[in-house]
């Protein structure tokens, strides 16, 4: 009888697919992996002993190595990089002097602001002043 250790990376995507165990297919041998515990505790659901032992049989498959591009190219990509972040760069920097100088711009209005209302207060003390003074008169001359 075989085990499910036996089958192909397609034989257990069709067990993931039907989560059902091939018939005649066991889990024998699953008592002697590292991994026993977790594997038996999913004994009744065939889909993930197979997806655990997809990952392992993909894990297992040599990979190619990656095929890099001539030095140009990559000397290419490089300065597209750099120029890339460059332009980050300078618009970080714009975008810093812009709000900049909008912060200057709200300060001078609240300090214009300021400076009204400090003219107010004044010109109003000094209209109370004066209307203390016309009250005293109007006082005195009764």
């Amino acid at each position: 009888m075989p085990s499910i250790f036996d089958l192909n990376i397609n034989e257990l995507e069709e067990i993931l697919k039907s989560n059902t165990l091939p018939e005649g297919v066991t889990l024998q041998g699953i008592e002697d992996r590292k991994d026993f515990d977790r594997l038996f505790r999913s004994r009744n659901t065939p889909k993930h002993i197979a997806t655990t032992l997809i990952r392992e049989k993909q894990s297992t498959i040599p990979k190619e190595p990656k095929q890099r591009g001539g030095n140009q190219d990559s000397e290419e990509i490089k300065q597209r990089r750099l120029e890339l972040k460059a332009l980050e760069l300078d618009i970080k920097g714009k975008s810093k002097d812009s709000l900049t100088q909008l912060q200057q711009n709200i300060y001078k209005r609240l300090q214009a602001v300021e400076d009204g209302q400090v003219m107010i207060i004044h010109s109003l003390a000094n209209l109370n002043q004066k209307v203390s003074e016309l009250l005293g008169n109007i006082a005195n001359r009764e």
